[in-house]
């Protein structure tokens, strides 16, 4: 994945985990926590250690899970707000799956989720 459509960016303080919010192109909001991966573990300890980062809770469950482009040094785990009662506002065609108890999941719901995360891949 790639550079387009970062909106945010941030190092977590503590444990210098790069944080990434971006923007589809249907308005919505992604999130993601870049952890840095040793490449001079085993491959076997990586594997292992990927599957736990794709099991924590996040809104949605994990939907990404991968290397983004200029991020090599980071494996990045992230959630999407395209799911049954998460407002889409646009392309028109796509208005119709909300219904009156959707909900549009704003940059501090993202944020909020991201530092949800955040605490729970420090106890990994």
């Amino acid at each position: 994945m790639t550079h387009d459509n970062i909106i945010e960016q941030w190092s977590d303080t503590e444990t210098n985990y790069t944080c990434i919010i971006k923007i589809t192109p249907y308005g919505t909001y992604n999130g993601y926590v870049g952890v840095p991966i040793n490449p001079n573990s085993s491959k076997n300890k990586n594997k292992k250690y990927i599957k736990k980062l794709q099991s924590i809770y996040v809104h949605g469950g994990v939907t990404f899970s991968g290397y983004f482009e200029n991020f090599k040094d980071f494996y990045f785990i992230g959630f999407d707000t395209l799911h049954n009662g998460d407002y889409i506002p646009k392309p028109e065609f796509l208005k119709s799956l909300n219904h009156d108890s959707s909900t549009f999941k704003d940059l501090p719901f993202i944020k909020n989720e991201i530092d949800k995360m955040l605490t729970q891949l420090k106890q990994i």
